[in-house]
């Protein structure tokens, strides 16, 4: 059976649309697939310290939470889109999301020294490890 191009444009249509609506049932286009998810997070051992660092382009510092407890740490974020006070939305592709993510590190934390920054839409966290938890070089005798 041979085909046109016609009834190929047809069925590759019906193909591309099948694709595009099992794409948008689990997760959303290809552009806004991490909406609402927890976005791409590195975290490194430094020895005395992890630093722990993600990127939240966009986010504010009010709208993240950083919470430590004992070698569990758990970050939120929420961030709303409204339009000004006396606006109508014409069009919107932004949208608002809330994620909680909680990491179980390696090592107890010492919950005072821990630090946080947030530069250029990359939030970075300094978790000092207890004494007990540092490594310790043991010299031979």
């Amino acid at each position: 059976m041979w085909m046109t191009w016609n009834d190929f444009d047809r069925h590759f249509a019906a193909i591309d649309t099948l694709r595009r609506e099992l794409e948008r049932s689990v997760g959303g286009t290809r552009r806004s697939r991490n909406l609402g998810r927890w976005p791409e997070a590195t975290l490194i051992d430094e020895g005395e310290r992890f630093v722990f660092a993600v990127d939240v382009p966009g986010l504010t510092q009010d709208d993240l939470v950083i919470d430590v407890h004992n070698s569990t740490l758990t970050v939120a974020a929420r961030r709303a889109v409204t339009p000004p006070e006396g606006f109508a939305t014409l069009r919107s592709e932004r949208a608002g999301f809330e994620w909680k993510k909680s990491f179980s590190l390696p090592a107890k934390i010492d919950g005072e020294k821990t630090a946080a920054s947030l530069d250029d839409g990359v939030l970075t966290i300094r978790l000092e490890k207890l004494p007990e938890a540092q490594p310790r070089r043991i010299s031979i005798a």
